[in-house]
């Protein structure tokens, strides 16, 4: 770790209020105890904040016993958010909402604690392939119409990242990624496994244009596909990482060296339904409460094996949470789904969507809680698709059924192309 490195996240935590440095230095520290001594940690967490809820968080108070306690849905929060805030805590409360990447986006509080660990969570992903404080990274994401302000560029100035979207994956911008990251030395890619193997294809195409300097690769939100990963690190010939979270239950995983997806379970404590659905309960933010929160996610955790990295923490054996589609328009022009996403997140009215689409035409089919004008909604979306989409027919269908899966789970994007 260079003294630069150290003192851009000084900076950071002395900007922010954060402690992100003394998070890092205390996963560091507590990774290699045993999984006896890590889920003992845990244990006392849990039954510290059980007894800090039961007293004055709102919406458990009215219960006697753990056992009583309802699953928490999105829908419950959404229905009870200053329910679910502490009467005690005195820290700043932060909103935030998730991506709606796998639903509705839902709209929470964060505490500096839980946001401290976020990002120490992602760093220390990140130090599996080599990752040192300071180091220049690369953020391959949704970025494109996702808030920005001088708070957030001189963040990631701090940080050392440089940001490329995942909205534009035509040959030309990866083209241009790809010069820059070698250009300016990049030593870590970070981002969504889809969008970084349309890059991986391109350059295995043009080898001439891999960076030297690059460490490693550490991939999140989605499902890492092994053929990606083994595409990836074909091209870029670095190692390839999974990195897993859910922010809002405070439930982060790595991977290490010999390929284990590690859970820190000094940070939530989780349960594994009938069906597999992961649910977490946040035990880094006693400001606002979530307790067996239903993250949407299905995982399955390794009961028997311990890892030859000698990690204590417990091992996921498989996450099979949801891939996010893409989108290809008539120029070929390569569109990561998240951009419907961040479209609809802001609006209150948008309850649902679904993105159908073609060789010829998209279809933009959108559920919303209160009757609106065609026009106006029309004019408010299309239009937006139109400036970064080329189709020759844009459409737009109200409150009309949704395409459903075989299994009947709602998706999002759905390709009726006829030659993929």
């Amino acid at each position: 770790m260079s003294l630069l490195g150290y003192a851009r996240f000084y900076a950071i935590d002395l900007m922010r209020g954060t402690k992100v440095l003394e998070i890092i230095d205390e996963l560091q520290s507590e990774q290699y105890k045993s999984c006896q001594e890590l889920q003992s940690i845990s244990d006392e967490k849990y039954a510290r904040l059980l007894k800090h809820t039961i007293k004055y968080v709102p919406f458990y108070n009215q219960y006697n016993s753990e056992e009583k306690f309802p699953i928490l849905t999105k829908d419950l929060i959404r229905h009870n958010v200053e329910q679910l805030k502490s009467l005690v805590y005195r820290g700043k409360l932060e909103a935030k909402s998730t991506g709606g990447s796998t639903g509705l986006p839902l709209k929470y509080f964060t505490t500096t604690k839980a946001q401290s660990f976020m990002w120490a969570g992602i760093i220390h992903s990140w130090k599996v392939v080599g990752y040192e404080l300071g180091d220049r990274v690369a953020f391959i994401a949704g970025t494109a119409i996702a808030k920005k302000n001088f708070k957030h560029d001189v963040f990631y100035s701090l940080m050392n990242i440089e940001i490329y979207s995942a909205f534009d994956l035509r040959e030309k911008a990866v083209h241009s990624y790809l010069k820059d990251i070698k250009k300016k030395k990049i030593k870590l890619i970070y981002g969504y496994p889809t969008a970084i193997n349309i890059i991986a294809n391109y350059l295995n195409k043009n080898p001439e244009i891999r960076s030297p300097s690059l460490k490693g690769i550490v991939v999140t939100s989605e499902v890492l596909e092994e053929k990606h990963r083994l595409n990836i690190q074909k091209a870029f010939q670095v190692p390839v990482r999974n990195q897993y979270g859910c922010n809002e239950a405070a439930v982060s995983a790595f991977e290490c060296e010999h390929g284990n997806v590690h859970l820190i379970n000094t940070a939530t404590k989780i349960d594994i339904d009938g069906e597999g659905n992961l649910l977490a309960s946040n035990l880094v933010n006693e400001g606002f409460v979530l307790i067996n929160y239903t993250t949407g996610d299905k995982i399955k955790i390794n009961q028997i094996d311990s890892c030859p990295c000698k990690r204590g923490y417990p091992i996921i054996s498989d996450i099979l949470g949801r891939t996010v589609d893409i989108i290809v328009d008539q120029e070929g022009k390569i569109f990561h789904s998240a951009f419907f996403s961040y479209l609809f997140r802001q609006d209150p009215l948008v309850e649902q969507f679904q993105i159908q689409y073609n060789e010829d035409e998209i279809e933009l089919h959108v559920k919303v809680i209160e009757e609106l004008p065609y026009q106006i909604l029309y004019e408010k979306y299309i239009n937006k698709v139109k400036e970064h989409l080329k189709f020759k027919k844009y459409s737009l269908y109200i409150n009309e059924p949704f395409l459903l899966s075989s299994n009947a789970k709602h998706r999002y994007v759905i390709d009726k192309r006829l030659n993929k």
